[in-house]
């Protein structure tokens, strides 16, 4: 009976989201997450004036918030995955987090090590703490429900590595009021601050990870009314049924299908090259991919995305830059 009101909540949630109209959305291109080498912090080199005004004493102001939705990753990741991204201004300067729900696995303890143990790098969390060390604890959590923080994904090359597994990335920035923003932002915080504190207690995490409740999706279930049970339940179909509500930007990291996908509609490799250096954002629909283009990026193409990861600030930041330009200028 189980599986089949399981089998029933899939086939529900992809015919209504499949059924409706179509999507008139275009996502804006951004290449800035696509450095391979990772010599570049994009979001903290061209973040401008936005933090400026904030001193080091104020609390962090909440400059925007998104839902973050990765593509299918072959062998991984069926459904997708997704996440809450927030950009914000902590101590005068820009930064920005992305909370994100996992089963607790092997990559898990090393995501934690990394964040919180002595050889703290990029990202750096709070630490470092001795539980990072106990390998029979860390053991014991496997399986479990768990919140992962990243910092700074673009800047610490989370997105980079995401599109080295040929999905796309696809953001969809909210249209909430500061005051919104603000809420969601400490709720989800709060939920990793307990989470944390637990750890460095030892204490077990009770909830296991279960797809049809307890998933990469629960935050969004929770916290924001237009993700609905059960389309809800699969990042895809979240992804399908968002882009019908208002959103204040929708942007896309291209993986490498994405990319020959835009050079052979550009025209070519030179074409789209042209194209990205141009004074427009260049913009593309969602791409449906059945089978994905295992082709490598042969190494003109390879060029020209390094350079547009160089030359390009992030689409964020240049729609925070210009909506902070419309505020100071409004009567």
């Amino acid at each position: 009976m189980w599986k089949r009101g399981c089998r029933l909540a899939v086939l529900w949630a992809l015919l209504t989201t499949a059924a409706r109209g179509g999507e008139p959305v275009r996502f804006t291109v951004d290449m800035s997450a696509s450095d391979s080498l990772l010599s570049t912090e994009p979001m903290r080199l061209n973040q401008g004036d936005l933090c400026a005004a904030q001193s080091a004493s104020q609390p962090a102001e909440v400059l925007a918030a998104a839902v973050v939705i990765y593509a299918r990753d072959r062998g991984a990741s069926l459904w997708g995955h997704s996440s809450l991204r927030f950009v914000l201004c902590r101590g005068g300067a820009l930064d920005d987090v992305e909370f994100e729900y996992y089963r607790f696995s092997p990559s898990s303890e090393r995501f934690i090590r990394r964040m919180h143990g002595e050889d703290r790098g990029c990202p750096m969390g709070e630490g470092p703490y001795d539980f990072v060390d106990d390998v029979d604890y860390l053991r014991s959590l496997r399986g479990t429900f768990f919140l992962h923080l990243n910092v700074r994904s673009i800047d610490c090359g989370h997105f980079s590595e995401q599109l080295s597994h040929n999905r796309e990335i696809y953001e969809l920035w909210l249209p909430l009021s500061p005051e919104e923003r603000a809420e969601l932002y400490d709720r989800n915080q709060a939920r990793y601050q307990q989470q944390l504190d637990q750890l460095i207690a030892r204490e077990p995490l009770e909830q296991r990870y279960g797809w049809m409740n307890r998933s990469c999706t629960w935050h969004l279930r929770q916290d924001l009314p237009q993700v609905r049970w059960p389309a809800g339940l699969f990042p895809m179909a979240i992804l399908r049924s968002l882009l019908r509500e208002p959103l204040e930007l929708a942007v896309t990291y291209p993986s490498e299908h994405a990319l020959l996908q835009l050079a052979e509609a550009a025209g070519g490799t030179a074409a789209l090259a042209e194209q990205l250096g141009g004074g427009s954002p260049l913009t593309m629909a969602r791409l449906r991919p059945i089978v994905r283009s295992r082709r490598p990026l042969d190494p003109a193409l390879s060029m020209v995305v390094e350079g547009a990861a160089h030359a390009q600030t992030p689409a964020i930041i240049d729609h925070l830059l210009e909506r902070d330009s419309d505020l100071m200028s409004a009567p």
